[in-house]
C-alpha cells in the first residue's frame, strides 16, 4: 500500500473471503520501502480480527517516496499492533520462516502487496501445490524469494521451495497483448521513475524484478496475468464511501484517495478475486495460453509471444458483455462485508 487505494480494496475483499471460508490467508507482505505501508494492512488486519496473519516487509530505499495520502492516516488515525516496517521482518524471512509461534511476532492466498525472509516458513510448512501467490504491486519480494538461498528454515532454495509449494502466482502487471504500443510500461512492471535498485538485480528494481521473477518461475507454476487495461475498465469502491461506518479503515483510505462516492479503477481487486475464485466464478477468461510474457529488464515493457503451449502462462481479459460492471459490484458487495458496522444497519 502505497500510493493507490485499489489495494485496500483487495485486502478487505479477501478478508471477506476469509470470512465466508474461500480463503486462508496466509501472510501479506509489502514491498517498498514505504515504511508505514505495513502499518496500513496492519491496521485493515486488526479492524477484520486478524492480528495473528503474518507481515513482512521490503527493506530498502526503492519506492520509499511513493506513499498516498491516505497511508500516513490510517496508521495514525485506526489502532493496530504494527506500525512501520521496522516492527517486522522482511517479506523473505516471512516466506521462508517457521510460525508455529506467529502470535509472539511483532508484527490463500498468499498477498504480496506493495514486501522477503518471512515467506520462507509460510510456505515451508504448506502441503504441495496448495498456495496461490496473489501479487499486485511490484514483484521486488517474489524475485527476491527466488534467489534466496537454503538457511535454517528451509534446506531449500526459494525457487525449490516455490516449484514444490505454489500452485499458482496471479499477478497484476503489463499491458496485452502489448505495452509497446502505450506511451508507457505498467506500473508494476516499469515502476515508474523510482530509479532504485534491488539486491541481486543490475538494472532498476521494478523492471529488473518483474523480469526476474517470471523467467525464473518454475513452470511447475502457473502464472496469470491481469492487465492494465482490463483492470481500468473495472470501476470498485466507491459503495465502500457511503455504506460504511466511520470506524472502517477502508472507507477512510477510499476517502482519502478519491473522495466520497468516487469509485477507483479495479486493477488490484481483480487480480486477489480471480486469484481466489477463479475465472469462471468473476466473469473473466484466460487468454493467450500457452504464450508467455516477455518483460524488458531496464524499462518493464512487456509483449506477450504465442509459444507450443508449454509455458504455463496466460493473461486475463473481461469474459463478455456488462463483465465489467458485475465485476465491479463482486468487489464492492465483498469489501463493504464484515469488520465493522455498515450505515444502513446503524440507521435500522
Amino acid at each position: 500500500m502505497s500510493m493507490d487505494c485499489d489495494d485496500v480494496a483487495a485486502l478487505c475483499m479477501g478478508q471477506a473471503l476469509m470470512d465466508s471460508g474461500s480463503a486462508d490467508i496466509l501472510a501479506v507482505v509489502h514491498d517498498t520501502g514505504v515504511e508505514e505501508g505495513i502499518g496500513a494492512v496492519s491496521v485493515i488486519n486488526h479492524f477484520y480480527g486478524r492480528d495473528d496473519i503474518p507481515l513482512g516487509a521490503f527493506k530498502g530505499d526503492f519506492g520509499s517516496l511513493f506513499k498516498g495520502s491516505y497511508v500516513h492516516d490510517l496508521v495514525t488515525s485506526f489502532p493496530s499492533p504494527i506500525k512501520t516496517s521496522t516492527q517486522v521482518l522482511t517479506a523473505v524471512d516471512v516466506y521462508r520462516s517457521d510460525f508455529k509461534h506467529k502470535q509472539t511476532l511483532s508484527s490463500l492466498s498468499l498477498f504480496h502487496t506493495h514486501t522477503h525472509k518471512h515467506i520462507i516458513t509460510v510456505l515451508a510448512r504448506q502441503p504441495e501445490g496448495s498456495v496461490t501467490i496473489a501479487s499486485i504491486g511490484f514483484m521486488s519480494n517474489i524475485a527476491a524469494l527466488l534467489m534466496s538461498p537454503p538457511d535454517r528454515h528451509s534446506n531449500l532454495t526459494g525457487r525449490d521451495l516455490v516449484q514444490n509449494k505454489v500452485k499458482l502466482v496471479a499477478a497484476m502487471g503489463g499491458k496485452y497483448p502489448s505495452s509497446y504500443t502505450a506511451p508507457l510500461p505498467e506500473w508494476n512492471f516499469g515502476g515508474g521513475g523510482i530509479l532504485a535498485t534491488c539486491d541481486g538485480l543490475e538494472t532498476r528494481c521494478a523492471p529488473a524484478s518483474a523480469n526476474y521473477s517470471v523467467e525464473h518461475m518454475p513452470r511447475s507454476v502457473k502464472m496469470v496475468f491481469l492487465g492494465y487495461n482490463e483492470g481500468k475498465k473495472i470501476l470498485s469502491g466507491g459503495k465502500m464511501t457511503t455504506c460504511l461506518g466511520e470506524d472502517n479503515p477502508c472507507r477512510r483510505a477510499f476517502i482519502d484517495r478519491q473522495g466520497p462516492h468516487h469509485p477507483r479503477y479495479s486493477w488490484d481487486p481483480a487480480t486477489v478475486l480471480y486469484a481466489i475464485l477463479g475465472a469462471e466464478k468473476t466473469f473473466l477468461e484466460e487468454q493467450g495460453v500457452g504464450g508467455y510474457n516477455v518483460i524488458d529488464k531496464r524499462t518493464g515493457n512487456n509483449r506477450w509471444v504465442m509459444g507450443d503451449g508449454g509455458s504455463n502462462q496466460s493473461y486475463l481479459e473481461l469474459n463478455g458483455e456488462g463483465a465489467a460492471i458485475r465485476v465491479g459490484n463482486m468487489i464492492d458487495d465483498l469489501s463493504a462485508k464484515g469488520g465493522g458496522r455498515m450505515i444502513a444497519a446503524a440507521a435500522e
